[in-house]
């Protein structure tokens, strides 16, 4: 039996099971918005202790996309769906970021009326499900659902109880990928399917023996990245398949970069989609093109690439700063590329596609500037591995409006019990200094640490070279806004460096402080 809900071909019983299931999490997704509460999981809760492989009837028939990674899934997807909500398309997302199997099915039954409204014929169905999917979940679901186009943005080390050393988390994606045997894969997926990744991270790459379907990679320009080598420190520093020490002849950032083993044929290979800065003047001519276009006016983030694909060159304009961006923009380029053709869409061109990103905003809490009273700003900037921190690091360095900057730590399981990688970040050998910090904020300068660890953050700046009476631990949120923000200058942003579960509380202290959209109701 099929409905127009559940199109899955299952029994009367099993039929009514799911739309009673449907129906509790709707009224209890209902339940918690009028109490204020973001419903991002509770109801995929309910729906799944009544039927607990409802997801695979949701998605049945359906076009599925996911977007799993260690770093950019949720700005991937925001990108993703903007593109093909352009593109003419009903897109449902897990916009809030809960990216496990009940995050998911709550997500999807949150528009549970467009699933039932939905043109039966998948031909001409105008609705697509893009789902940033966790790891783990990813090599659990990946089997499970029929999904048409995964996504992978990079692998870097990350919660290290919860996953282990990046090995662990490689072969959670190759099973989600449909091969059981890792490297030498005997059991793959269906074909017909398309694998996404990054062309520039080794890792990401040795994937490619994993799937027998297309495979499309995504990458810097050689010539835009610094010669080198990049860490020894760094995450992918060795062969997945000899264990040899890789060479770089180039790196972006991380390890990210042109590798080549020397002990067996696993090397860098060119990507699909290449993107590099813009010259200043084609970048001024992007900047022209943006502003009239309306994109927002955040000159100083403003990051201008070329793109190439296909021999087809487009200009991309991003408002959201910092060089990660890039990646999780071509990754979302590319995936709207593949699914596109596979629609029979041929007029939406990539420049039209790189056009359709321009005006669009950091996801909450992922570089997300918010304007406060007396001409300041706070910028929330998601930091939860070595990877991430490392680049927010840097790209502080770059800004010319710090004033002030505050730092949070849990180690709930959200973030990962394990708080040790604070001691394999660069405070010491990149991005801000101490002495730096005393020449742009005074020499009476505070560093604000808030969350459940933060003394063990006050620790890390001590022993990185920042005086004891410079770092202020509050462990209230409300408090350490309110005394961050106050110490801030007039004119100046201060930059908040939280974990995840940190983040999520901040930015609900800013919400209810001053009035801000709940994250769930993000366009």
């Amino acid at each position: 039996m099929r409905t127009k809900l559940i199109r899955a071909d299952i029994g009367l019983w099993q039929q009514v099971n799911c739309h009673l299931a449907v129906y509790a999490a709707c009224l209890a997704r209902k339940m918690l918005r009028f109490l204020h509460r973001g419903a991002t999981v509770f109801p995929g809760k309910v729906a799944l202790r009544l039927v607990p492989n409802i997801l695979s009837y949701l998605v049945s028939g359906r076009d599925l996309i996911f977007v799993t990674g260690t770093n950019g899934k949720t700005t991937t997807v925001r990108f993703l769906v903007k593109i093909l909500e352009a593109a003419g398309f009903k897109v449902i997302t897990n916009v809030s970021g809960a990216n496990l199997t009940d995050g998911i099915v709550a997500a999807i039954l949150e528009h549970y009326q467009d699933l039932i409204n939905d043109n039966p014929n998948p031909t001409e169905s105008k609705l697509v499900l893009v789902m940033e999917i966790d790891e783990a979940y990813y090599g659990k679901l990946g089997t499970q659902v029929p999904w048409l186009i995964t996504v992978l943005t990079n692998l870097f080390r990350d919660q290290l109880d919860r996953y282990g050393e990046l090995s662990t988390t490689r072969k959670l994606i190759s099973k989600g990928l449909g091969c059981q045997a890792d490297s030498n894969c005997k059991e793959l997926a269906p074909s017909g399917r398309t694998f996404i990744t990054c062309a520039d991270d080794a890792m990401s790459m040795s994937l490619y023996r994993c799937h027998n379907g297309k495979i499309l990679t995504f990458g810097t320009d050689a010539a835009a990245m610094k010669p080198g080598h990049p860490s020894k420190l760094g995450d992918g520093n060795f062969c997945y398949f000899c264990g040899r020490e890789l060479q770089y002849s180039a790196y972006n950032y991380a390890h990210l970069g042109i590798f080549k083993c020397e002990s067996c044929d696993f090397c860098h290979q060119p990507a699909d989609l290449v993107f590099k800065p813009l010259t200043p003047k084609a970048a001024a001519a992007a900047e022209a093109t943006a502003a009239t276009a309306g994109a927002a006016d955040r000159t100083r983030n403003r990051n201008n690439y070329e793109l190439t694909y296909a021999g087809e060159k487009a200009a991309l304009h991003l408002c959201v700063g910092g060089r990660h961006n890039a990646y999780n923009a071509a990754a979302a380029l590319l995936a709207a590329t593949d699914y596109l053709h596979s629609k029979q869409i041929k007029d939406f061109s990539l420049q039209k596609m790189a056009a359709s990103l321009s005006k669009i905003e950091a996801a909450f809490g992922r570089m997300e500037r918010i304007e406060l009273p007396d001409n300041k700003e706070i910028c929330l900037i998601l930091v939860k591995n070595p990877a991430g921190f490392n680049l927010a690091w840097d790209y502080l360095h770059e800004q010319s409006d710090l004033g002030g900057l505050c730092l949070a730590l849990n180690s709930k399981v959200n973030d990962g019990k394990d708080v040790s990688w604070i001691w394999d970040i660069s405070l010491e050998t990149q991005g801000l200094q101490a002495a730096d910090f005393a020449e742009i904020a005074g020499e009476n300068y505070r560093i604000f640490l808030g969350g459940e660890r933060a003394l063990d953050l006050a620790c890390r700046f001590y022993y990185a070279g920042y005086p004891a009476e410079h770092l202020q631990v509050e462990k209230d949120y409300n408090t350490l806004l309110d005394r961050a923000i106050a110490a801030t200058p007039a004119g100046k942003c201060l930059y908040c460096l939280p974990n995840y579960t940190t983040m999520l509380a901040i930015r609900a202290a800013l919400a209810a402080k001053y009035n801000l959209r709940d994250f769930w109701l993000e366009d």
